[in-house]
């Protein structure tokens, strides 16, 4: 649901931007016509047969989310991030095509380049040696000139967003020992930062900062830490006084996308009225604090991270697996309550073990004997987000199907999810995991297969259960992971 919320601003006088101390000059940008003139480090693992085509397949073009400025304010020109030379580089390559130029040149992760209004300066985050205690850096498209602006090493500056001016940046902010973001600007003329959200809760954090189109406010979204509520606010500039312009009863997500460019109204993204951003357990099982959950093939690419989705919510989470270091990897790194190995032990009277006062969600990826067992243990109006049926995939003969009366009797929802439905959802989806993913709520594993002429083998051990994660076949380097030191 979008909804428009009405607020009042005020216009305020523009200046011009100066830049001066903490600079870096580099050469004037080249294009690159040559895969043997992409520059990093001495060692970075450049692929030797790289063809310059590939220069196109690119990390991400222009800025976060929440600052997508890929496009220089004349239109003439796409900045870019490609990991091409070994490390995430800023690239710009002309808008009609062409040869792309190598900005910057750095053995350090650069990302969310974002350009100034007029064009002079695109600011980007770098962080070091992996670490994501990001800086805010500037670099001039025409000279190649490098200004590190925040150069605090304890501190996290992510996410830059240009005030319309083109003086200020605003930016989130979080301590090297904190896991609460802060709003701050950055005046680039004076050099000073100014904080616009100061103590927020520890379970909360400001995020996605929207300039107004006259500069005086900046919206911005709260999230509560388990991602289940927020809000949007407005602060104002020039007094750092925080507006909350979402009030609202229960559990809610509240996300602000845009400024109408006469300041009146809030783009605002919500589930109040339709539903969460993520789909299967968090659509259709609808997961509450106390809940118990029941996920089969837990050590599985969809049910590892099902389980720990539902742990964040609050739930008690019991998985099912086929084998002892399945069940080990479960409970011991991903978290969950507990996780019987369905071959070895009495399904029934293990789940009667592991969840004593019933089952309220039942997150299928198997079919077969497990739901069968699970459904005598089903509460009164339990869900059940039907994802798989992999353990039926191979039957010669279709097997006779679980006894559903007891659906029947206690009104159990049972639905099959398709994610083609719901690629519209995709975007929330990336949104909580990628904050799950830093925060170290949520963990993954991937099984690689080394070689296409492996990929039959692989395939039908995926079917056989031998796999803990996503099983993938690898067929070349992959340019994505960073060398080990």
């Amino acid at each position: 649901m979008r909804t428009l919320i009405p607020f009042v601003m005020v216009v305020v006088v523009t200046t011009t931007m100066t830049m001066t101390a903490l600079a870096q000059t580099l050469p004037p940008p080249q294009a690159i016509t040559d895969p043997k003139l992409i520059t990093s480090k001495p060692d970075a693992r450049v692929e030797k047969s790289l063809s310059i085509e590939k220069l196109y397949m690119t990390r991400q073009v222009g800025g976060s989310t929440w600052s997508p400025d890929g496009w220089s304010p004349n239109g003439t020109t796409v900045a870019f991030v490609s990991n091409l030379s070994g490390r995430n580089n800023l690239w710009l390559v002309a808008s009609e095509g062409g040869w792309p130029m190598q900005l910057t040149v750095s053995d350090q992760r650069q990302t969310s380049p974002t350009w100034s209004p007029d064009g002079k300066w695109i600011a980007y985050m770098s962080d070091y040696d992996g670490d994501e205690q990001w800086d805010i850096f500037l670099v001039s498209p025409k000279t190649g000139q490098v200004v590190n602006l925040t150069n605090t090493r304890e501190i996290a500056e992510e996410s830059p967003a240009w005030s319309p001016d083109g003086r200020y940046l605003a930016y989130m902010v979080k301590p090297k020992t904190s896991s609460v973001f802060e709003i701050d600007v950055y005046d680039t003329v004076l050099r000073d930062v100014k904080h616009l959200t100061t103590g927020t809760a520890k379970d909360r954090m400001n995020v996605a900062p929207v300039w107004s189109s006259d500069g005086k406010f900046i919206v911005y979204t709260q999230e509560q830490s388990k991602g289940t509520d927020s809000n949007v606010f407005v602060v104002e500039v020039a007094t750092a006084q925080s507006t909350l312009l979402t009030p609202h009863d229960g559990e809610h997500t509240y996300s602000a996308n845009d400024i109408s460019p006469d300041g009146k109204s809030v783009l605002i993204t919500s589930n109040a009225g339709d539903g969460y951003d993520n789909v299967g357990l968090l659509d259709i099982g609808k997961p509450k604090e106390g809940e118990t959950v029941v996920v089969s093939a837990a050590a599985g690419a969809v049910g590892s991270i099902a389980g720990q989705i539902a742990k964040i919510k609050g739930c008690r989470v019991v998985g099912t697996a086929g084998s002892d270091e399945k069940c080990a990897y479960v409970v011991n790194e991903l978290g969950f309550d507990a996780c019987i190995n369905y071959k070895t032990e009495d399904l029934k009277e293990a789940l009667k073990a592991a969840c004593p006062g019933g089952i309220d969600i039942y997150f299928d990826n198997v079919g077969g004997a497990v739901l069968d067992a699970v459904l005598k243990r089903i509460n009164v109006h339990a869900r059940i987000p039907l994802i798989g049926l992999i353990s039926q995939y191979n039957d010669a003969k279709p097997m006779p199907g679980p006894n559903l009366g007891s659906v029947l009797a206690n009104r159990a929802l049972i639905q099959g999810l398709i994610i083609f439905d719901h690629i519209d959802r995709m975007p929330g989806f990336l949104r909580d995991m990628a904050q799950w993913l830093r925060e170290g709520k949520v963990r993954y594993r991937e099984d690689i297969i080394q070689g296409l002429e492996n990929a039959p083998r692989a395939f039908i051990g995926l079917l056989q259960g031998e796999n803990i994660g996503k099983r993938v076949v690898q067929v070349s380097a992959d340019p994505t992971r960073r060398e080990t030191r």
